[in-house]
C-alpha cells in the first residue's frame, strides 16, 4: 500500500514537472520573439534589460536538479527534454548577437525536439547543413522564427504525418536556407501578397499575425545583408509552406 502511494506521488510530481516545461517552452517562444524585434529596432538597452530578467545560474541549476531527479527515477525521456530545454535557454540568454549556421541549426533542432516530445508520434523532422557553410556567421534567431511559424500556424496535431525539413547549402557565393513543411500552407493569393510585402520596404503589419514572423526575419536579412538578400515563399508539392532565404555568404 505504501509502495503504491509513493508511486502515485512520484507520478504526479513528474506530471507537474512536464507541465512546467511546457509552460516554459511557451514563455521562451515569446521571449525569442521579443528579443529579435527589439534587435531589429536596435533598442540595445531594452534588449539587455529583457535578457537580464532571467537569472541564468538559478535556472540552469534548477533544470539540472530536475534532470538528475528524472534520471534517478528512471525517466530518461524527461531528462532528455530538460537537457534540450536548458540548451535552448542557454542559447537564448547568451549576449552574442551572431552565431554560426551550425549553432543555429542545432538550436532549431532542439526546439523541434521539444515539440516532438509534447506531441509524440505527431511530427517528424529532418535537418541538413552542407559542410562548407557550417562556420558561416549569421545573426542569431534567423531561422528559428521560421520553424516556430510552422508550429504556431501550419501544423495540424490531429494528423500523424506532420513533417518539416530545413536544408542549408551554398550555390556559388550565396547561402540558401530552405524551410519546408507539409502543413496548412497558404493560398496562392496569400503567397503572392506575402511575397510582395517581402520584396518591398513595407514595415511590419502588426495585424498580419501569420506573416509577422516572416517579416521580422526578412527585415533582419535586409539589415545584416544590405548588398544582397532575399526571402521568398515558394510553391511545394506537399501543399505546405516552403520559405527560402538567400544571402551572400563568406
Amino acid at each position: 500500500m505504501k509502495s503504491e502511494l509513493m508511486k502515485r506521488v512520484k507520478k504526479n510530481e513528474l506530471k507537474d514537472i512536464a507541465a512546467g516545461i511546457n509552460h516554459m517552452l511557451d514563455d521562451i517562444n515569446q521571449q525569442v520573439k521579443a528579443i529579435y524585434v527589439l534587435e531589429i529596432n536596435q533598442k540595445e538597452a531594452e534588449l539587455r534589460a529583457l535578457q537580464s530578467q532571467i537569472n541564468p545560474h538559478f535556472l540552469y541549476n534548477t533544470l539540472e536538479y530536475i534532470r538528475m531527479y528524472a534520471l534517478s527515477e528512471g525517466v530518461d525521456e524527461l531528462a532528455d527534454v530538460v537537457y534540450a530545454f536548458a540548451s535552448l535557454l542557454r542559447n537564448n540568454t547568451m549576449q552574442e548577437k551572431h552565431i554560426t549556421l551550425q549553432q543555429e541549426m542545432a538550436f532549431c533542432e532542439k526546439y523541434v525536439y521539444l515539440y516532438q516530445m509534447r506531441y509524440p508520434d505527431r511530427v517528424a523532422y529532418h535537418f541538413t547543413i552542407a559542410e562548407d557553410v557550417t562556420d558561416v556567421i549569421i545573426p542569431k534567431f534567423l531561422v528559428q522564427p521560421l520553424v516556430e511559424n510552422y508550429f504556431v500556424h501550419g501544423i495540424d496535431f490531429t494528423r500523424i504525418d506532420n513533417a518539416m525539413s530545413v536544408k542549408v547549402y551554398r550555390k556559388a557565393e550565396r547561402i540558401f536556407i530552405d524551410v519546408i513543411d507539409n502543413g496548412r500552407g497558404v493560398s496562392e493569393a496569400e503567397r503572392h501578397d506575402i511575397n510582395h510585402l517581402l520584396a518591398s520596404k513595407t514595415k511590419i503589419n502588426k495585424n498580419a499575425e501569420r506573416s509577422i514572423g516572416l517579416m521580422n526575419v526578412n527585415n533582419r536579412l535586409k539589415l545584416y545583408y544590405p548588398t544582397f538578400s532575399r526571402m521568398v515563399l515558394l510553391q511545394h508539392q506537399s501543399g505546405g509552406l516552403h520559405v527560402q532565404l538567400t544571402f551572400e555568404g563568406g
